[in-house]
């Protein structure tokens, strides 16, 4: 009897240190979900003419919530709980990618086997070798990145870099840019405010080489236990399309001054 006093502690603490809480949707629940909420939020963006409100996409996401039998209070009180266990949600957020991988597979597999498209390897790389999840706690805390061009960095090469973010009380800060061979560089500055996608583009100038691209993302205004949740980042690098170079009129330039 003593020895099973001792294992059942054990026992209890290894529940404990392996679940969620009764209040947070399951690891596997919130898998499904996130799976559906990802996949609507690209239809709604796919056909944002017909989504022309935030009440109408308000809407069509309560559609989702209801196909799961679940509140927008208990989506938004789980990934609360999960911003403070990281270490879960990268394990959901994993499952998430392979799941959405594999349907975007059997799609492109089953239109080729139709012949309505052509598999083919393009131009396009994701230069985001970090996680693709993080989370800001404290307010002197950031989210940075650095990549150094290589060879296959060409003049005119156009960088998105996108998340998705949660729970952001305030306003974000985001800071994009691309640094050039001759000490130029070309820049944005944005606040992001409430929660949902962030997607920043800047073009790269054409005439020039490119020798790094960065950015930072802080929150100098959190409050006290406040977690700001990241998902799906990504920093995607495509080549020039001519017809669109005019577009991004709205980018900086900055020139270091030289000494005389």
């Amino acid at each position: 009897m003593r020895v099973l006093l001792y294992i059942l502690p054990l026992f209890l603490v290894l529940i404990a240190c392996n679940s969620t809480p009764g209040y947070v949707i399951g690891e596997d629940d919130m898998v499904s979900l996130l799976v559906d909420v990802h996949k609507g939020e690209a239809y709604v963006e796919m056909n944002s003419g017909s989504f022309y409100s935030d009440s109408l996409k308000k809407t069509f996401r309560q559609t989702i919530f209801m196909r799961h039998n679940v509140t927008q209070e208990q989506f938004d009180t789980s990934l609360m709980w999960y911003g403070h266990h990281i270490d879960q949600y990268k394990k959901v957020y994993d499952k998430v990618i392979e799941r959405l991988e594999q349907e975007e597979t059997d799609i492109r597999l089953a239109a080729a086997r139709e012949g309505q498209v052509t598999l083919a390897a393009g131009d396009s790389a994701n230069l985001w070798n970090e996680n693709r999840i993080a989370s800001i706690r404290r307010a002197e805390a950031s989210i940075i990145f650095d990549v150094t061009a290589d060879d296959d960095f060409k003049r005119g090469d156009v960088y998105l870099w996108a998340f998705r973010y949660f729970n952001v009380r305030g306003q974000l800060r985001v800071f994009f840019a691309i640094d050039y061979a001759d000490g130029t560089t070309s820049f944005l500055n944005r606040v992001e405010a409430s929660e949902g996608w962030a997607k920043l583009t800047l073009q790269s100038d054409s005439t020039k080489d490119v020798k790094r691209v960065y950015g930072m993302l802080s929150k100098p205004d959190m409050n006290q236990g406040e977690v700001v949740l990241l998902d799906s980042i990504s920093l995607v690098r495509t080549r020039l399309e001519k017809s669109k170079y005019h577009k991004f009129f709205y980018q900086r330039i900055y020139k270091q001054k030289t000494k005389e």
